[in-house]
């Protein structure tokens, strides 16, 4: 086996490897909404993808460390708004 398919494998296995682990992560977050909704409802898993959302948004225009914070912020700011809407209009 030569240098090159053995370094061309080790990279189709790493590719493997993170799509699996995309896969699990994606099974656990799905687990967590569900069982969290239940107990604590669903509006704050809204607020939480409002700012995964803001934070993949903005991940492909700043630096790492601008895009969390970007998302942390969304994520409050749409949790306030939420927040806010219930208060006012349905209780």
């Amino acid at each position: 086996m030569t240098e090159h398919s053995s370094s061309k494998k080790s990279v189709e296995i790493n590719s493997i490897r993170q799509r699996l682990r995309r896969i699990a992560l994606n099974i656990i977050i799905v687990l967590v909404i569900v069982l969290g909704g239940r107990y604590v409802g669903y509006l704050p898993f809204l607020a939480i993808a409002l700012g995964w959302l803001g934070y993949k948004y903005a991940a492909h225009k700043v630096k790492r460390t601008a895009a969390i914070g970007i998302g942390v912020v969304a994520a409050l700011v749409a949790y306030g708004i939420i927040y806010v809407i219930l208060v006012k209009f349905v209780f």
